[in-house]
């Protein structure tokens, strides 16, 4: 009856040992989809941002030396608009939509100006 209870503290203890081993495991593939969820979703937050900046690069590159198309603006506008960052600024969306309106030659007229 002793050796009962002896082997069956040590088999207890062993149990605990062994589930004390495998927890940090079975945590971490728990957690592993939603990790992987956030570096996806904070990856595509740096490239969206990165898209922006790019864009806003592109046409004050453009406007410097006059040569901002309608066809540009086509392309640059929308990802500007969608961008909802903190980098977001209303006014130069708005001063682009208005210089979107402008004919072509008048825009380049406006640029070579400044």
């Amino acid at each position: 009856m002793e050796y009962l209870k002896q082997l069956e503290t040590v088999l207890t203890i062993l149990l605990g040992w062994l589930l004390g081993l495998l927890t940090p495991g079975i945590a971490e593939r728990i957690r592993r989809p939603y990790r992987r969820r956030e570096l996806i979703w904070a990856v595509v937050d740096e490239m969206l941002s990165l898209q922006h900046t790019m864009a806003i690069v592109a046409y004050q590159m453009r406007a410097m030396r006059a040569e901002v198309s309608d066809s540009f603006l086509d392309g640059v506008l929308p990802i500007i608009e969608a961008y909802a960052g903190p980098d977001r600024n209303e006014s130069f969306i708005k001063g682009l939509r208005e210089s979107r309106r402008l004919p072509q030659g008048q825009r380049a007229a406006a640029q070579q100006a400044q």
